[in-house]
């Protein structure tokens, strides 16, 4: 039996659990399309012949070839960019559930997926910030005359001068 075949069986298998579970049609529906993807690259390895032969720097190697891979943007006539960190932790998340489940259903000896780590997203900042007068506007609302009042100004003053 081909690697691929053992692959695919096992993963039905995890699917199954997944449902069971209460995991949405729709999220085993990616999961099945980002496993596909896997699968086809195992299929090219040709070093690749049984489970054993799946280790964490092979599982990086699937990583570098998912983070290189190109969006579908070429599909749409636009120029081709490599896919976002999210898409590349996603199939991580992915590989990581199913080897996870094979290691306790003893189909592997070790999880080679342990140590697989996340591809870092970058830091989003606010599109839009406050001018000042903004935000002296906005710092003038409360009635600070009652308890209450001076008690949200001082929450709305530490949260402006903490960022």
């Amino acid at each position: 039996m081909k690697l691929v075949d053992t692959l695919s069986s096992w993963f039905d298998d995890f699917l199954l659990s997944l449902q069971r579970r209460g995991y949405s049609a729709r999220t085993c529906k990616h999961y099945r399309e980002a496993f596909r993807l896997f699968l086809e690259w195992v299929a090219a390895n040709s070093d690749l012949t049984r489970p054993g032969d799946l280790t964490t720097a092979v599982l990086e190697l699937y990583q570098n070839h998912v983070m290189l891979r190109r969006s579908k943007n070429l599909a749409r006539g636009k120029p081709p960019r490599v896919l976002p960190a999210s898409t590349r932790n996603n199939h991580t998340a992915v590989l990581r559930g199913f080897f996870r489940f094979c290691r306790k259903q003893d189909l592997i000896l070790v999880n080679p997926a342990a140590d697989i780590e996340y591809a870092r997203q970058p830091v989003r900042v606010p599109k839009r910030v406050l001018s000042v007068p903004e935000m002296l506007k906005l710092l003038d609302v409360p009635d600070v005359s009652s308890p209450i009042g001076l008690r949200d100004r001082a929450a709305m003053e530490l949260l402006y001068s903490t960022a």
